[in-house]
């Protein structure tokens, strides 16, 4: 079996290279399986913002929570890409009605059947 190489827990970040198929705009600049984390600008790896205070990198998906908390600038960006890129990652679902009329319909052609046979 070929071992596998681990993926880095940091990336740089960056607006030239979008991957369309994120959600978030600041996702865009990250490869499946990171999000955008909002850094103080001389953070490792981190690509400046115009503010001159932040910057912002690509971070693993899975990580230290703790780690993360304490190294990111504002918080409430970074978490919402983080639930994006969770999303992302689980792949499209569908709605619950969908499953629900799926299953009527099922019902009724499975009761037809009944009847044809009997």
């Amino acid at each position: 079996m070929p071992e596998m190489t681990p993926l880095p827990d940091l990336l740089a970040w960056s607006p030239e290279r979008p991957y369309t198929a994120r959600t978030t705009d600041w996702n865009t600049g990250c490869p499946n399986g990171y999000f955008a984390q909002f850094v103080p600008a001389g953070a490792a790896l981190a690509t400046p913002l115009p503010n001159g205070v932040e910057g912002v990198r690509c971070r693993l998906l899975t990580g230290d929570v703790p780690a993360l908390a304490a190294e990111s600038v504002s918080w409430e960006d970074t978490l919402l890409n983080v639930n994006a890129a969770i999303l992302e990652a689980q792949g499209p679902t569908v709605n619950p009605v969908w499953w629900l009329v799926l299953g009527v319909i099922g019902l009724g052609i499975w009761e037809r059947m009944q009847r044809k046979g009997s």
